[in-house]
């Protein structure tokens, strides 16, 4: 298994986005995440990378925002791989020394 570690901080492509409070659209994304024993807090997040990208919408400030009733669908048990993350400024900057 491999293990991002991904910062919105960093890199404009990735985004964090909270679950939804209506209950039928909660239920669809706990069932597409497949996490036993898991009840989201109201810090939880679900990385952008899980999301198709017909799924967002990007504001006049160049924020992306989800598009309402979307469900994060990307991982690896539906065959879904994610492309290598671009490497973020530390990263860059280590390499270049």
């Amino acid at each position: 298994m491999q293990v991002w570690k991904n910062s919105s901080r960093y890199n404009a492509e990735i985004s964090f986005h909270k679950f939804p409070v209506d209950a039928a659209l909660r239920a669809k994304w706990l069932t597409k995440i497949r996490r036993d024993k898991f009840t989201p807090t109201v810090n939880t997040r679900v990385c952008g990378r899980r999301f198709q990208p017909g799924d967002f919408a990007v504001t006049a400030g160049g924020l992306r925002r989800l598009q309402s009733g979307a469900i994060p669908l990307l991982f690896s048990w539906n065959e879904y791989t994610l492309p290598t993350p671009r490497q973020n400024v530390w990263e860059r900057l280590t390499y270049l020394q």
